[in-house]
């Protein structure tokens, strides 16, 4: 396992077509975005599939 601490609006890339994006912090809750190709199949830790659609990464993106 891997931990990392980040700040609001900082990015990890996993691979060259998935990032996650810290977007908020808010009353001790972390909110995530992640952006992957469509083929990327993501499942909660709950086994349910994630909510799409999933933006997909654009070509212009920083790193």
């Amino acid at each position: 396992m891997l931990t990392l601490t980040r700040r609001v609006g900082e990015t990890l890339h996993i691979g060259d077509h998935t990032a996650i994006v810290v977007e908020a912090l808010e009353h001790g809750k972390v909110r995530i975005k992640v952006q992957s190709d469509q083929s990327t199949r993501m499942v909660l830790a709950d086994g349910k599939p994630a909510d799409r659609p999933v933006l997909g990464l654009s070509s212009s993106r920083e790193r």
